[in-house]
């Protein structure tokens, strides 16, 4: 005897097994007694136990080794057997990963990141609400922000910013009309900045009286002056003034967006002028429900001690970068995460339905290893790694998918925001939540659903129920829920992108009513220089002359608005004999007054069609007139001639001349994107030079070589006058229509995403149910049936829940695109065509993707079935 105790050879035992098992423990039992001899019992019991759970480990490990090598090459050989279960889920994560996780990261760079600076998540914005109307604004002025910094002892910091646009005259280029932040100088700590030469603001710099300076950004700094340190400390020219520059802020450093200049706000700005936006850091350990009590106090006490500026208006704090995007940018935000989640549930739905029936396919193989003796782990892990490899292809192909997504539409923002980068916040890429969730949707759509329906139909009772033929397809209930799931939430998001896609289309055929090509265009201001109408006219004859004495130039015209163009055009017009009491302005009607050059027409390649256009004796001593256009004319004459009728334009000052209508112009698009106010007059610029113009040239051949000649122009009558906004009309309309053409492909790509999800969703489904019932099929062939009954059979499986997915998906999208509206270029959101499309093209493709699987089961042979049963 060896001298072992009881206990620890039962453990041994335990620990160890296999055929071998009495072999092992021999001769540890062996050693044992060598050992007791040498060095006592109590340390060699303590060796045979440390012996025991080394071997234990070895086998364990070794076993897992062998046993997942054995899995891997199960999962491959099944893959050679089922391919299409394993590209198509692979195929489907990565698609319907990928797109959900692309829309994702546009609305998480946009809505969620934020200042990714320290204590960044304590940073939020202030916004004036008005009680009344329930609108809010970010619009702050400086009394406001010094009202909250002695009533609300909450922040750590508080700063005010704003954009406004100044005209640069200095050595290093031509005049420019920039953009210029306007800030406090505690921006700069709260966006935790630093200078690359020279300093930033102080509070020296922001007093009435002291010294205009300036600070430029990294990329204009390297662009217009070249990198230069000797910059700092020189002075430049902004609108007028002399400013120093004072320093350089570091590479990347932004806020709104390029913001090539910054200047410190406070010296010379109206303190309650509301025109800043306000950003607030909390103090650590503050938390919102504090500070939203202590705004409400302060807006109650502002409105009894300042009535005439705060009464029915209170203190909002809003979550940062929130404040500053329009309505149509929360619009798009919200559809983006909506339709993001839609797809991703479609892509799980889709996978874990191909997981589900094929378990069904595989019910009986997996009765006969659990009948043979293989161990309910073994035959989970054997599942979980034969999924691991759609889940891993899906993963991969996703995050690829996605980045390429992400990388595009940041490329898109920087061409569609003029080579500029958004703010400083919002950044395009994959983030580690975005591999989280692709993870997550591939694992559980795959290795989860696996193991679930593995299990459920071993549990469901002995091999002749698990037979997999037959009857057992009509108890496919969940499957067929989750395909009417994928079908409805396909309808859904195929409507939305087919209403998109006709708004593009519209973009391609449009008529403006005007010529596009051959046409180049900038704008001019002259500013204070230029103090009364004569000057303004004089140079605008000279512009006009010079610029028509160039060789290939056709023609010139100058105008307040250019086609496609509304920044200031818009004013209250009365008509002669229109009812109105004289006195409240609010019943005048608002349409657009353009004061242009008399070739405006010539230029844009129309002719007035009614009465005459303006000459050269539209003067300013000559009878005032006007022409109005087509949709003006309809509106307030009808079917009577407008000729010799009077109208005049109001503007701050009061009432202009009654002027006589001369002619009809034209219906030209004047009212940029969306054209809701086409009617409008023009005036001949001779009898009203406003204070700027926009020029349109049009030439022979390519419009884009006149830009320089267009600035060398302008600088040659004023040398110290910008030229801005300098572009070709098919420029100025794809920057216009922006909004469609850069926001509309991300909707587009998740419809046409969803549509694959819900035809490979359907074909698997179809094609595996199919398969179940191939047995049946044989029989009923053999004893007569037909083909066509065969398919018909077939494709009935998942007729039903494709028609009421299909249902419900066009009904929920009805539903889903009423708010969507200003992202539809022309396209009435229940556009019967669109509607129409979208079913078509979702019964067509469902229908089509249940007949190809139906049709290859109705080709069964009989003997060949026979043979393999």
């Amino acid at each position: 005897m060896s001298g072992l105790p009881g206990w620890a050879r039962r453990v041994a035992e335990w620990l160890v097994t296999g055929y071998d098992r009495e072999f092992v423990l021999g001769d540890l039992e062996q050693m044992f007694g060598d050992r007791a001899a040498r060095s006592g019992r109590p340390r060699a019991v303590a060796w045979f136990l440390a012996s025991v759970l080394r071997t234990a480990a070895s086998r364990i490990r070794s076993g897992l080794v062998a046993g997942l090598a054995a899995d891997v090459r199960l999962a491959f050989r099944q893959f050679r057997r089922a391919p299409r279960v394993h590209v198509g889920g692979a195929a489907v994560l990565t698609v319907g990963l990928g797109v959900a996780t692309f829309a994702w990261g546009i609305y998480y760079a946009e809505q969620v990141r934020g200042l990714q600076v320290g204590g960044g998540d304590r940073v939020i914005e202030l916004a004036l609400r008005d009680r009344e109307s329930g609108t809010q604004r970010p619009d702050l002025s400086m009394d406001d922000l010094e009202a909250v910094r002695e009533g609300v002892p909450l922040f750590e910091l508080t700063a005010l910013a704003g954009v406004s646009e100044v005209q640069l005259n200095d050595r290093a280029g031509a005049p420019d009309r920039i953009a210029a932040l306007r800030i406090t100088p505690s921006l700069f700590e709260l966006l935790e900045v630093r200078p690359v030469v020279g300093r930033l603001f102080g509070d020296s710099d922001t007093p009435r009286g002291s010294p205009r300076v300036a600070i430029l950004s990294h990329r204009f700094w390297s662009e217009r002056y070249r990198a230069d340190p000797g910059i700092v400390g020189r002075s430049i020219r902004i609108d007028g003034e002399p400013t120093v520059v004072v320093g350089v802020l570091e590479r990347g450093a932004r806020y709104l967006g390029a913001d090539p200049l910054w200047l410190p706000l406070g010296a010379r700005e109206d303190r309650q002028a509301r025109e800043w936006s306000a950003l607030v850091k909390l103090a650590e350990g503050v938390d919102r429900a504090r500070v939203d009590a202590a705004l409400a106090t302060l807006s109650s006490a502002l409105a009894s001690e300042r009535p005439e500026a705060w009464r029915g208006r209170e203190l909002l704090a809003v979550s940062f970068g929130s404040a500053l995007r329009g309505p149509h940018t929360s619009t798009k935000l919200r559809m983006l995460s909506w339709t993001g989640v839609l797809l991703y549930l479609m892509a799980l739905a889709n996978v874990a339905n191909l997981f589900l029936v094929r378990a069904r396919v595989r019910a009986r193989e997996l009765a006969v290893r659990r009948a043979i003796g293989a161990g309910l782990p073994s035959v989970m892990r054997q599942l979980a790694v034969e999924a691991s490899l759609p889940a891993g292809l899906g993963l991969v192909g996703g995050a690829l998918l996605a980045d390429a997504g992400l990388g595009w539409y940041r490329g898109a923002s920087l061409v569609y925001g003029g080579g500029t980068p958004g703010p400083i916040w919002v950044r395009y890429g994959l983030e580690g939540s975005h591999f989280v969730l692709l993870a997550a949707g591939a694992l559980l759509s795959t290795v989860v659903v696996s193991l679930i329906a593995g299990a459920w139909e071993l549990g469901r009772g002995d091999m002749g129920s698990l037979s997999g033929r037959g009857p057992a397809t009509r108890s496919f209930a969940l499957g067929r829920g989750l395909l009417a799931v994928e079908v409805a939430a396909g309808g859904t998001l195929l409507l939305l992108s087919m209403l998109l896609l006709l708004g593009a289309w519209n973009l391609r055929t449009v008529d403006y009513g005007f010529t596009t090509e051959s046409v180049m265009t900038g704008t001019v201001e002259l500013g204070a220089t230029y103090p009364d109408a004569e000057a303004r006219l004089a140079f605008y004859e000279a512009l006009e002359l010079d610029l028509s004495a160039v060789p290939g130039v056709e023609s010139v015209t100058l105008a307040t608005q250019l086609p496609m163009i509304r920044y200031r055009g818009l004013r209250r017009i009365e008509v002669e004999g229109w009812e109105w009491d004289g006195q409240d302005l609010e019943q005048l009607p608002v349409h657009y007054a353009d004061v242009v050059t008399p070739d405006f027409f010539v230029t844009f390649g129309r002719a007035v069609v009614g009465g005459r256009g303006f000459n050269s004796g539209d003067i300013g001593d000559s009878e005032p007139v006007a022409l109005v256009n087509e949709p003006f004319a309809q509106l307030f004459f009808g079917s009577r001639p407008p000729i010799g009728s009077r109208v005049r334009v109001w503007s701050g000052s009061g009432p202009g001349p009654w002027r006589s209508i001369v002619g009809v112009a034209p219906h030209m698009w004047m009212d940029t994107d969306v054209n809701h106010m086409p009617q409008g007059v023009y005036l001949p610029m001779a009898q009203a030079p406003p204070a700027w113009a926009q020029v349109a040239i049009r030439v022979r051949g390519d419009p884009g070589r006149f830009a320089a000649v267009l600035r060398q122009t302008v600088a040659r009558l004023d040398p110290d006058l910008p030229v801005t906004e300098v572009q070709t009309m098919p420029q100025l309309i794809r920057a216009r229509t922006r909004l469609y053409r850069f926001q509309s492909p991300p909707f587009i790509a998740v419809g046409l995403a969803a549509l694959f999800l819900a035809v490979a969703g359907l074909y698997a489904v179809v094609s595996y149910l199919s398969a179940l019932r191939v047995g049946e099929f044989g029989i009923r062939a053999a004893i007569g049936a037909s083909r066509a009954e065969l398919i018909r059979r077939a494709a009935s499986t998942a007729a039903l829940p494709t028609a009421l997915g299909a249902l419900a998906g066009v009904g929920l999208g009805m539903y889903v695109v009423r708010g969507f509206d200003r992202w539809l270029f022309l396209v009435d959101p229940w556009s019967p065509v669109a509607i129409g499309m979208t079913v078509a093209l979702l019964v067509g493709s469902t229908a089509a993707s249940s007949l190809l699987p139906a049709f290859r089961a109705s080709r069964v042979d009989l003997a060949t079935l026979l043979k393999e049963e």
